[in-house]
């Protein structure tokens, strides 16, 4: 499994929505497995999989110690879902990439981080055009209004 291991591969998106999923989030799909069924057409389990889950944003190969957590799994896949409208985010597209970031960070290199984020925003912006970043309501009176 080592040698197979340094190939796993992990995944970046944004999840389609459909009857069953219908808020929007930024994907993270983990292989625990490399593929084994391929179609006529040269596609991957994997990959018809992944085209089924995300709109996929950017791929990379898993670190040594993300691969060792694969060999426990007995699914092909193991997702994480960031919801943008969740209550810790408050709808900001920030929120979550600067919180995938903080959870990479880890394994992924600064840089690598940051075209992670730039290739998320990218995808969210193409599947979502009209959002935009919610903002902070100020204070409606200051100090000095009392002064």
């Amino acid at each position: 499994m080592s040698a197979a291991a340094g190939r796993l591969k992990v995944y970046y998106g944004i999840e389609r929505t459909n009857a069953v999923k219908h808020k929007r989030a930024v994907c993270v799909l983990f292989e625990n497995a490399r593929a084994f069924r391929v179609d006529n057409k040269g596609n991957s389990y994997q990959d018809r999989f992944v085209a089924r889950q995300m709109h996929l944003a950017y791929t990379r190969n898993q670190t040594a110690e993300e691969a060792a957590d694969a060999t426990e799994q007995n699914q092909v896949f193991t997702s994480y879902s960031l919801f943008v409208d969740d209550k810790r985010f408050k709808g900001s597209l920030d929120a979550v990439l600067a919180f995938n970031s903080q959870a990479d960070s880890k394994n992924v290199s600064r840089a690598e981080r940051e075209r992670i984020s730039e290739a998320l925003r990218r995808v969210f912006m193409e599947i979502y055009p009209d959002y935009r970043e919610p903002q902070e309501q100020g204070l409606l009176f200051t100090n000095e209004d009392f002064l």
